[in-house]
């Protein structure tokens, strides 16, 4: 009778003597037989219902052991195993569940029968599942892999095997290079032909066989599984995880992260140091191919294309692998941060950097991950600012764009990179924090401008891609905006040393997103509410948030009414802040007005009436509050016409409380009613800073008296009663001695006594008046007006109360000097360089002008005031105002034009009289292009080319002598 499935298979389901017959039954079947049967059940199995258990059932019948003398069974499971070989390498994938199980189960059933098959029958079939793997792998099912580990275990621990060894053609070599590195390893080599070797030796020939053959990229991931299973030796190991790796570029798209992840899991085995380089550069080389045109797809070596979308997703998974991988293993992420510390030139990479991130959000490693993307980033920043200080390195050594790889990273965080988002947030506010204490932008001593620029120091360079990161991350992420605003809160009411660049964060964020931020009016004002008791932001924080406060009316009003509070506390130090924040809006409505369109133009213009309003109420504040206020209307009128005259009937009603207006008096102010007397162990104070009050006014009439012909009746009336009463006031003091307002030599000057205070502070305010109205005196005379002696008596009653005050205070050790020509100078650098341009203007002039011109004594003076308000422009490191440059640029044109052009025979005697007009200037222009030369060298090209113009044009028709000097001059500084 035939022997069959079925009829095995009915044996086996039978309760009573089946194992004798089945016994029977195997000791007359043949060898082919038996492998006619395994093929049936392998490709068929039993048409049942429980088709998978009933084909186990007959190969375990088929297996077993039936007690014979001969051991046949031993036969049997050889011949199971080589059809099992056979029907592997042919049997391709199936996409039926079913099906799939019988695979593995048929592979598994024969790992737990081969410890008793023959030893030649196990590295036959080794043999044969390398030649399945080099002749034709589309073909072979990837269970055929399994089966490896298992006999290369049993093989190995063998003392000797008889083997029939033949090395792989060339054709089925990777290349040249790897089959090199095969050759020159002696440990691994073997000949071909018949030979005989311990079992350790043939695992090392199987390896060298695997390693040299072409691998399927369908092959691939299996393998890896594989070789994690194989017992190897490290080296053997390190050719084969090598192997591995180059394998990348020929995978499919959606078979890369899986076997990363294989690869991870290598980490025990495989020297760390060795593990992350392959697929690190792997997918930077992609990210580089995108890096131009992200809409052209990218094709491998594999002639697979890849899409940017793709490439995105794709980095997204290994992400989260390598995350899982690290939770599994912590000494993986250990060793990727010490690869990415000791390799810092391919560390900074959008996958790199990502990949850490991701990292970070483990909670043991998110500090070692934070402080070593900060010192990278800030060692890459100083690398750069040394190069930059390098001209001969600068332009043969490559710089790191960190911006544009963040960009990249935030980017793709809005494409399945949502792991990276809450760490890049993280960095952001840890490079603020950590970099802004060492940079010059960590505290300010005075009202803060918001206006960054290039970075002038590493450190600023570090804060201000933290800036430039959180900003990115507002705009394109909603889930962290909230975050991001309470971190700006928080720092900013804090007074933290990154305060000011978390303020010029939020005027990149108020500037870009003006639109998202209505849901977070409440936290904006919150943050103008408790910052009134900073005054070092709150200036900034107005400029910030401009664009929301002209879209939320709420929030407007809001600070509004902060701010009038502020005004009116019992703390000084509030009511100067919110001073400062009420300029600051009213500056903020001069622009908005003028720059605004016709719709909006109104509001701007009731809210600064309404400002002026409460200015006006200031003026009833102690002495500081009203010197602050003065100070900051000089000016504000120049941004919106419309406040012109507003502020001037304020400051005119002020002035003339002040004010005598009888003619016949020689003394034209009450100096009198503005200082207090002293009360009991309250010193005197100084109630009304007139000098200050007389310099805005002057100020602010000169450009109206120019506008006059667009002024209203009433708008000229206030106008001309306020300039008869200037020039009044000048005519008047120049012709007063001291001892009418008694300040003469015998007057008490000690600072010790309250006479003394009182005197000193009421000098100051005449030296102050002093100087502001001749400086009004000299711009009327530049526009044609005849007041050039009045200036001069003016000048004249400056020096003489300056010597007089000098006499008296002569400021020895520890004693300060009550008054300075330079120091305590009203003017500030804009109408000092005007002056100055009068003073050297080559156009012809009245005779009192020319005597302007000719006094050696104010010129001194003008140069010295114009030195010192230079210097102090220079003594900020941070980023210049336009305006500021074009005031300098102006200083530079002038004191060329003086140097190189009117005093040409002098040019020798400035290194010996350092006390002459060219060793002024000489000193002047080198600290100006010292200064840009260090912290502004992009602003440089432009001062020298005007500079040079200006000599150029000066001596158009005659020699060109002094241009050469000017052009040596500037080299030399240079």
């Amino acid at each position: 009778m035939a022997v069959t499935v079925r009829s095995i298979l009915e044996l086996c389901q039978k309760e009573q003597r089946s194992v004798q017959e089945l016994n029977k039954i195997l000791v007359h079947v043949s060898a082919n037989e038996v492998a006619q049967l395994f093929q049936d059940v392998l490709k068929n199995r039993v048409p049942s219902d429980n088709a998978t258990e009933d084909a186990l059932m007959v190969l375990h019948a088929l297996t077993r052991d039936t007690w014979d003398k001969v051991h046949a069974y031993i036969d049997r499971r050889a011949i199971y195993l080589q059809t099992l070989v056979q029907w592997l390498s042919t049997a391709q994938m199936s996409t039926a569940g079913d099906d799939e199980k019988w695979f593995t189960e048929a592979a598994m059933f024969a790992d737990t029968i081969m410890d008793t098959m023959p030893i030649s029958t196990l590295q036959q079939q080794t043999m044969e599942i390398l030649q399945a793997i080099q002749k034709d792998p589309t073909k072979l099912h990837l269970r055929l892999l399994d089966l490896l580990p298992r006999m290369l275990h049993i093989l190995g621990s063998k003392d000797e095997i008889a083997v029939q060894m033949t090395k792989p053609t060339r054709k089925d070599l990777v290349d040249s290079q790897e089959d090199h590195r095969m050759d020159n390893d002696g440990d691994m080599n073997v000949d071909s032909g018949a030979q005989t070797m311990s079992g350790r030796k043939f695992v090392a020939y199987i390896v060298q066989t695997l390693a040299m053959c072409r691998w399927h990229p369908r092959l691939v991931i299996r393998l890896a599984y594989v070789i994690r299973e194989i017992p190897l030796q490290p080296k053997e190991f390190a050719i084969l995880y090598d192997k591995l790796t180059r394998q990348l570029k020929y995978m499919d798209v959606n078979e890369i992260p899986p076997l990363i992840y294989q690869i991870l899991l290598l980490s025990q085995k495989v020297q760390k140091h060795c593990l992350f380089g392959r697929v690190c550069q792997f997918f930077h080389e992609l990210d580089q191919a995108f890096a131009l045109d992200k809409h052209q797809p990218y094709q491998t070596l594999s002639k697979q294309t890849i899409h940017f979308p793709q490439l995105v997703a794709m980095e997204a998974t290994v992400f989260l692998h390598l995350s899982y991988a690290v939770r599994q293993n912590q000494e993986l992420g250990a060793e990727f941060i010490k690869y990415n510390k000791t390799n810092r030139r391919v560390f900074i990479t959008s996958f790199n950097i990502s990949c850490l991130l991701s990292m970070a959000r483990i909670h043991r490693f998110e500090e070692p991950v934070m402080e070593l993307l900060k010192s990278s980033i800030s060692a890459i920043f100083k690398a750069d600012h040394f190069l930059d200080q390098k001209t001969w390195l600068n332009s043969a050594a490559d710089k790191f764009d960190l911006e544009k790889v963040f960009q990249q990273i935030i980017e793709r965080s809005t494409a399945d990179w949502d792991q990276v988002i809450h760490t890049l947030l993280q960095l952001g506010v840890g490079l603020i924090s950590s970099q802004a204490n060492m940079s010059r932008w960590g505290k300010s001593s005075g009202p803060a401008v918001v206006k960054f620029g290039k970075a002038q120091t590493p450190q600023d360079a570090a804060s201000m891609l933290g800036v430039r990161i959180l900003a990115d991350l507002f705009k394109v992420h909603e889930i962290v905006r909230h975050e991001i605003l309470a971190q700006i809160s928080q720092h900013i009411l804090a007074r933290s040393d990154g305060a000011l660049y978390f303020v010029h964060l939020l005027e990149l964020i108020v500037k870009d997103q003006p639109n998202s931020l209505r849901v977070h009016v409440p936290r904006l004002r919150e943050m103008f509410e408790y910052v009134i008791d900073s005054n070092d932001t709150i200036e900034a924080l107005v400029k910030a948030t401009s664009e929301a406060l002209w879209h939320y009316g709420d929030l407007r009003d809001g600070v509004m009414l902060i701010f009038r509070k502020g005004v009116f506390t019992r703390q000084t130090e509030s009511r100067v802040v919110a001073l400062h924040g009420l300029l600051a809006l009213l500056r903020l409505c001069g622009t908005q007005s003028t720059a605004g369109t016709s719709k909006r133009v109104n509001e701007p213009q009731a809210l600064s009436l309404e400002i002026v309003s409460i200015l006006r109420r200031c003026l009833s504040q102690p002495g500081e509050v009203r010197m602050l206020l003065y100070e900051g209307l000089t000016g504000t009128e120049q941004d919106s016409a419309s406040l012109r005259y507003s502020i001037i009937d304020m400051l005119a009603s002020q002035f003339f409380l002040y004010y005598e207006r009888d003619g016949q008096v020689t003394v034209p102010l009450h100096l009198e009613r503005c200082l207090t007397v002293a009360h009991g162990d309250n010193p005197p104070q100084m109630k009304e800073p007139l000098h200050h009050l007389i310099y805005a006014l002057c100020h602010t009439i000169l450009p109206a008296i120019v506008r006059m012909d667009n002024a209203d009746e009433w708008e000229r009336q206030r106008l001309s009663e306020c300039h008869e009463s200037l020039i009044s006031t000048a005519k008047r003091l120049a012709k007063a001695d001291f001892e009418d307002f008694a300040l003469d030599k015998s007057a008490e000057y000690d600072l010790a006594t309250d006479d003394g205070i009182c005197n000193n502070m009421s000098a100051a305010v005449l030296f102050g008046s002093y100087e502001a109205l001749m400086y009004y005196s000299i711009s009327l005379s530049a526009q044609g007006h005849d007041h050039g002696d009045v200036a001069l008596k003016l000048f004249a009653n400056m020096q003489k109360l300056y010597e007089l005050l000098k006499e008296k205070n002569p400021g020895g050790r520890g004693r300060k000097k009550p008054i300075s020509l330079t120091e305590h100078s009203l003017l500030q650098l804009p109408e000092i360089v005007r002056m100055c341009q009068y003073l050297t203007s080559d156009e012809p002039g009245s005779e009192p002008w020319q005597a302007i011109r000719a006094n050696d004594d104010f010129s001194r003076y003008a140069r010295q005031v114009l030195q010192a308000k230079v210097n102090k422009s220079l003594e900020s490191t941070g980023i210049m105002e336009d305006v500021v440059f074009v005031h300098l640029t102006s200083v530079a044109e002038m004191l060329t034009s003086t140097v190189f052009i009117s005093n040409e025979n002098e040019q020798l005697q400035c290194e010996q009289n350092k006390a002459g007009t060219i060793a002024q200037s000489l000193e002047t222009l080198s600290a100006i292009f010292d200064n840009l030369s260090k912290f502004h060298p992009e602003r440089l090209p432009a001062l020298v080319s005007r500079c040079l113009h200006s000599v150029q044009m000066s001596q158009a028709e005659r020699t060109v002598e002094p241009v050469l000097h000017c052009d040596l001059f500037i080299q030399q500084l240079l």
